[in-house]
Parts: structure tokens; C-alpha cells; sequence
């Protein structure tokens, strides 16, 4: 009996463990697919942030290039408020040079687009002969600010004299 005992505890044992094995078999496996799901699920989830966050960073790349034009731009077009005193000491010195007689120039500041910037209008008198104005009016149009001829009136006094009204603009940043 001993013999017969010893098979059957080796059988026994033998089905245990093969019962323990198809228990945690029927556990493992769908723990193992839903696993494997949730790291699908997250890998698609990581994937889709992370397009999400290339298009962030596009569009922040974007913005940053308009942003820094616009303060090239601001740089390079429009005359700092700090700069329009000499403006106007180079256009008085323009007068002196060209031989104009000005009369009247009167300065009007007006704050625009939310305060950032100031239009600044310059309006004045001259009179001269007609090639010295025309060489103010070309003098103007080469700062290399933005500088706007607003209104010009000529007429004619005698001869050789012309006498104009001018109105200026510039747009200036603080």
C-alpha cells in the first residue's frame, strides 16, 4: 500500500498544481489583455497629446514670429516719441538750409491704437521759391521713419515766390 499510497499523494499533488495552473491561467489572461488594452489605450491617449502638443507649439512658434515682427516693425518704421524733438530740430534746420520762411508751426499729439502709439500732426507755413519747397517735400519722404504728407497746399505769391501749407503726420511709439 505504501507503493499505491505514494503514486496517488504524486498524482494528487500532480492535480493541485494542474488545478492551481488552470485557476491562475483563467485569472492571468484577461488581466494580461486588459493590460495590454490599457497600454494601448495610453499609448494612443500619449500619442494624441503629443500631435496636440506639436500644434501648440506651431502656433506659439507662429505667434512668436508675428510678435517679433511687429516689434522689428515697430523698430523700424515708427520714430520713438523720444526721437520726434530732434524730427523737428532736423525740420527746422531743413527751413534754414532751403531758405523757406516758415510761419505758424504748431505740434497736435493724439494717442491711437489703445495708447501704444501717438499720431503726432505738424502743421505749418512756408514760403520760397518752388524748387527749395519741392526739396523739403523730398527731404521728408527720405526719413526713413514713417512720415506722412498729409496735405500740401502751394500758391503762387509773385514770380519767384510760392507760398505752401503743410500738414505732417507721424505715428510715433512710446
Amino acid at each position: 500500500m505504501n507503493k499505491i499510497n505514494y503514486i496517488l499523494a504524486v498524482f494528487l499533488i500532480f492535480f493541485i498544481l494542474s488545478l492551481c495552473i488552470f485557476i491562475f491561467s483563467l485569472i492571468y489572461t484577461p488581466l494580461k489583455q486588459n493590460s495590454l488594452k490599457n497600454i494601448d489605450l495610453n499609448l494612443k491617449n500619449y500619442q494624441e497629446l503629443l500631435k496636440k502638443n506639436r500644434i501648440k507649439e506651431k502656433k506659439l512658434k507662429e505667434w512668436n514670429t508675428v510678435e517679433s515682427s511687429y516689434q522689428e516693425g515697430k523698430k523700424k518704421y515708427f520714430m520713438k516719441f523720444s526721437e520726434f524733438s530732434k524730427f523737428r530740430n532736423d525740420l527746422n534746420d531743413f527751413f534754414v538750409k532751403l531758405r523757406l520762411n516758415e510761419r505758424g508751426l504748431k505740434v497736435g499729439y493724439r494717442k491711437i491704437s489703445g495708447g501704444e502709439f501717438i499720431r503726432a500732426s505738424i502743421i505749418f507755413k512756408i514760403s520760397g521759391n518752388y524748387k527749395n519747397i519741392k526739396r523739403l517735400i523730398f527731404e521728408v519722404l527720405k526719413i526713413d521713419k514713417l512720415v506722412f504728407i498729409k496735405k500740401a497746399t502751394l500758391s503762387k505769391q509773385n514770380d519767384d515766390l510760392i507760398s505752401g501749407n503743410f500738414i505732417l503726420e507721424v505715428i510715433l511709439v512710446q
